[in-house]
């Protein structure tokens, strides 16, 4: 008898009409113009919670140069909006300008490939409690930044500042060591 009843309402014109409907509208699909340049459009996310560092970090902020690839990253106790305001205009624009747009939410999955790229690499050699995640943030974000990308050949950092980039280590000359 059940299935009578499926059948017979899945049949009826009028209760498929009158029928509230549970089923959220779909959301309006908006293309992202690619950037002509750098500097032009950036995503930003929020990563986290990850487990909280020592200083007390439980998120980090990701901002990405959707042209360049070139990646900001910033341990912060929170996600708060006053936050992501705080390093926009502290880590971001007095050092590197203002963009022409920031894209926050429904961004183009650039800002979440980036973390899904930074979370392994940054968890991953911290020590057993994964407490000290955010003293290795910086150098993996230069590790990445300083790493050819297949998509567009050139590194991040070459993108961004239109030259390579240069390692304590090239200043290091090996020690002469007679054969």
């Amino acid at each position: 008898m059940y299935k009578d009843i499926v059948q017979h309402i899945s049949s009826c014109i009028n209760c498929r009409k009158n029928k509230p409907s549970r089923r959220k509208p779909d959301g309006h699909l908006q293309s992202i113009e690619p950037p002509r340049g750098v500097w032009e459009c950036l995503a930003m996310d929020y990563v986290g919670p990850v487990p909280e560092s020592k200083s007390g970090y439980k998120y980090f902020l990701v901002l990405i140069d959707l042209f360049s690839k070139f990646v900001v990253t910033k341990p912060v106790p929170d996600n708060t909006s006053t936050t992501a305001a705080r390093f926009l205009l502290y880590d971001v624009f007095m050092i590197y300008g203002v963009p022409l747009e920031i894209i926050t939410d429904n961004a183009n999955g650039q800002c979440e490939r980036r973390n899904a790229t930074l979370v392994p690499n940054l968890i991953a050699p911290s020590n057993h409690s994964r407490s000290n995640w955010d003293e290795k943030l910086l150098p993996t974000t230069y590790n990445y930044n300083t790493t050819r990308h297949d998509s567009t050949g050139y590194t991040p950092f070459e993108l961004m500042f239109a030259r390579s980039p240069r390692f304590m280590f090239d200043f290091i000359s090996p020690p002469s060591v007679p054969l």
